[in-house]
């Protein structure tokens, strides 16, 4: 019996002692003289393939199991505001707002999100931030109030709303966190920006917050529901990266056309390789020439592929039958893997040795980032308190008010200039893509929110 027992015990030594022969941890510093334009290079240089989780400045993939900690981890070393708040600013930091891509039921999936897509609207990062309410144990449920999506949790016996998109809260008359029922009733409370809890606070912020016409959405109760926040529950991902011999991961090499920030991570591989391809990302557009096979679907690749019958099922299987320069396309949440001046990158797997990384200029693609948005509203935010000087009314006087004089300038720069690149100083913003994307909204907010005809007579 003790001989069948040490047996036993010197197998799984050996078992043991083979896994951790074969799996290591490789470590890189890595500077970026411009990090807006710069791009991280994963190259396979060896005959072999190598797995390995990736590590990047700190954050990882992560499976429902990873938020949860992730969020505890952050309340006990700083437990300077409830666990339910934690998650409310993990949400909203790790995402951004853009247009849905997907189906609802997967864009509503918290390591969808999270680990690849990387943002959505409104009603996603609501549905988010629920699911991960519900999994940590808590009462929570997504309201759509006219058009928006928030959500609300019960916690110290009342429930409360969070809104994870705008990254803010209000407070009642006890200064407690204001439930639906409560802003529905009191829809003056949104007047006072005192109430106005942000997640990233500045008077830009608090400003674009205060423009919102919480009011209107919460008082026309008749239009206010319950909001779906069902997905489809995927299997656990591995949430390790394959790399083919001779394989390179780029990002982030462009933004998706599916949307403004989305952004791409491409895969390319040595002449005609063939095999499968386990990549724990979206996969969102197919370039080159081939045969591919996604979930038992057989594809034939001529120049490119992107609507293809696929695209909801989140991480699935993938295989490359036919090799004439296929290139893989897959999204990448630029929150998730942000490039800084000094970025450390962490793998760790097996057959790393031959494993490089770089960081390279990207000089091929203008690529618009989740943070122009706040330095939009930065600029914003200067002309109207430019505007509040100048007519001696507070800045917080009025929605309208503010909206008004938005829509006179742009009218007026558009009218005399047929150019409204005239009203942005450029000593200011010198980013070029930054500038276009600003343009971009200028554009889209001329055309949405103003009757230049009026402003003008």
């Amino acid at each position: 019996m003790k001989s069948k027992s040490l047996h036993i015990v010197l197998v799984f030594c050996l078992i043991c002692s083979y896994s951790c022969v074969n799996r290591s941890e490789k470590r890189f510093l890595l500077e970026a003289d411009d990090k807006l334009n710069s791009q991280v290079v994963i190259s396979n240089q060896g005959n072999y393939s190598a797995k390995y989780s990736l590590e990047f400045n700190g954050n990882h993939l992560y499976n429902i199991y990873d938020i949860m900690q992730e969020i505890k981890q952050d309340f006990e070393e700083k437990s300077d505001e409830p666990i339910e708040l934690k998650a409310w600013r993990f949400v909203h930091n790790l995402s951004f707002t853009d247009v849905n891509i997907a189906d609802v039921p997967v864009q509503n999936s918290p390591t969808l999100i999270l680990n690849s897509l990387g943002g959505g609207l409104c009603g996603s990062r609501s549905a988010i931030l629920t699911n991960i309410l519900i999994a940590m144990g808590f009462k929570a449920r997504s309201w759509c109030v006219e058009g928006h999506v928030v959500t609300e949790v019960f916690s110290n016996d009342k429930w409360q709303v969070l809104d994870p998109d705008y990254g803010v809260y209000f407070l009642n008359n006890s200064n407690e966190i204001a439930s639906f029922f409560e802003l529905c009733e009191n829809p003056t409370w949104f007047d006072d920006t005192s109430r106005y809890v942000l997640v990233n606070y500045s008077e830009a912020v608090l400003l674009n917050v205060f423009m919102m016409d919480y009011a209107k959405m919460f008082a026309t109760t008749e239009d206010n529901r319950r909001y779906n926040t069902g997905f489809d529950h995927f299997p656990n991902p591995d949430l390790e990266f394959v790399m083919p011999p001779g394989a390179k991961l780029v990002f982030p090499v462009k933004n998706s056309d599916r949307g403004v920030f989305y952004q791409n991570a491409k895969l390319s591989f040595v002449d005609n390789y063939c095999g499968a391809i386990k990549i724990p990302l979206v996969l969102d557009e197919i370039i080159g020439k081939g045969k591919v096979k996604i979930n038992n679907h057989i594809y034939y690749i001529d120049g490119g592929l992107k609507n293809f019958e696929d695209f909801n099922i989140g991480f699935g299987e993938f295989e490359i039958i036919e090799n004439l320069g296929i290139e893989l396309f897959y999204f990448i949440n630029p929150e998730l893997f942000k490039i800084q001046s000094c970025n450390e990158i962490v793998l760790r797997g097996s057959n790393l040795n031959h494993i490089t990384i770089d960081v390279e200029c990207n000089n091929e693609n203008e690529i618009f980032l989740p943070e122009y948005r706040n330095q939009v509203l930065e600029y914003v935010h200067v002309l109207l308190t430019d505007y509040s000087k100048n007519s001696n009314s507070g800045l917080f006087n009025s929605r309208d008010e503010s909206l008004n004089y938005l829509c006179d300038s742009i009218c007026s720069y558009e009218h005399n200039a047929n150019d409204l690149s005239g009203i942005i100083d450029t000593t200011i913003i010198k980013d070029q893509a930054l500038l276009n994307y600003l343009l971009q909204q200028m554009s889209y907010f001329l055309s949405t929110k103003c009757d230049c005809e009026d402003s003008l007579n």
